[in-house]
């Protein structure tokens, strides 16, 4: 008993003693959750539609074209066109198509399952003058994704079947 009170002292000790030290020496913290900013370069598109979307085809791909109808299951990152700041991305996530902001939806419809496609949205062909969650209004963002799969409305009601 007499070591168990003596190590529960010594752990005390040390645990002043560390954050002793964190007060005299104040670390670089990573705030959380981390917010990377993407560069520059990464900011643009080569092409544009008669809607003002700008689009880069950054890999083909060699499936299907999308409509707007399907579901896409995809790999994306949505930033700041003007700093570069992230505001959200996702791995092998789904969703319709139809259900996005009018500038992925026509995007989307630019790249073959398998491509990875660059889409530059002005803030009229994003969230537009409310913004959204951490997206201020008339914030012009960048959509990078690439379409994983392509789901059609028929695939989707075999699935629901099963």
């Amino acid at each position: 008993m007499r070591r168990a009170a003596m190590a529960t002292v010594l752990l005390a000790a040390q645990a002043a003693q560390a954050q002793a030290q964190a007060q005299a020496q104040p670390q670089p913290i990573l705030p959380v959750p981390l917010q990377p900013v993407v560069s520059e370069a990464f900011r643009t598109c080569t092409h544009k539609t008669p809607s003002g979307l700008g689009y880069q085809l950054l890999r083909p791909g060699k499936g299907r074209l999308p409509t707007p109808v399907d579901v896409v299951q995809l790999d994306y990152i949505i930033y700041s066109a003007y700093s570069g700041e992230v505001f959200d991305q996702g791995v092998d996530k789904t969703f319709p198509i139809a259900g996005l902001v009018a500038g992925v939806t026509e995007g989307l419809q630019l790249a073959p399952q398998g491509g990875l496609v660059r889409l530059c949205l002005p803030a009229a062909l994003a969230y537009g003058d409310k913004g959204a969650g951490p997206i201020p209004p008339d914030t012009d963002l960048v959509f990078q994704a690439e379409l994983r799969q392509v789901i059609t409305r028929k695939e989707l009601e075999a699935r629901a079947r099963r």
